[in-house]
C-alpha cells in the first residue's frame, strides 16, 4: 500500500500540463528505488507514469475517479498517438486501490517506443461496471530523457 501512496503522491504532484518529469525517490528504510517518470494530463482526470517494478518497467495510469472494473478487476483502455488511429480496446489490470491501472507487460515496450516518438498521446479509460469514461491528453516532450534516469529503462 505504501508503494501506491508514493506513486500517487508523485503523479498528483505534477500539477501543470507539461512535459515528462523524472522524480527520484528512494525508500530511506529499505533503500528501494521508487523513482518514476510522470506526465500530467491536460484535464488532470488522468495521470500517466512509468515506474520500475521487480518485473521491470511498467506504465501506469492514475485515475482521479474511483474505478470498479469488471469481475477480473480490469478496465478498458484505448489510446492514440498524435493523429494516428486509436488503438483497439485493451484490458488492463486495476490495482487494489481502484485508482491505478497497470498496462499489460506485453504492451509496455511498444507503448513506450511510440510515446517517445510522439508529441502527445490521448488515453481513454472506460470502467465496464458503469461505462464511465475518462479521457485525457498528455504532452510527451522530454519523455526519453526522463526515462533514461530510470534504472530499469532499456532503449
Amino acid at each position: 500500500m505504501k508503494r501506491y501512496i508514493a506513486i500517487l503522491a508523485m503523479l498528483a504532484s505534477s500539477s501543470a500540463f507539461s512535459q515528462a518529469t523524472f522524480t527520484e525517490a528512494v525508500d530511506e528504510f529499505t533503500g528501494e528505488d521508487n523513482s518514476s517518470v510522470t506526465v500530467p494530463g491536460q484535464s488532470q482526470e488522468l495521470f500517466l507514469g512509468w515506474k520500475c517494478f521487480s518485473s521491470g518497467l511498467n506504465v501506469l495510469v492514475l485515475s482521479t475517479s474511483y474505478l470498479i472494473g469488471d469481475r477480473d478487476d480490469e478496465v478498458y483502455v484505448r489510446y492514440k498517438f498524435d493523429d494516428e488511429e486509436p488503438s483497439s480496446t485493451k484490458y488492463f489490470d486495476l490495482a487494489s486501490n481502484n485508482e491505478f491501472i497497470y498496462f499489460d507487460r506485453s504492451q509496455v515496450g511498444q507503448f513506450t517506443k511510440q510515446a517517445i516518438k510522439a508529441e502527445q498521446v490521448m488515453i481513454r479509460v472506460t470502467d465496464p461496471a458503469d461505462s464511465e469514461r475518462s479521457t485525457d491528453t498528455f504532452k510527451l516532450s522530454g519523455l526519453e530523457a526522463a526515462l533514461k534516469n530510470l534504472n530499469c529503462y532499456q532503449q
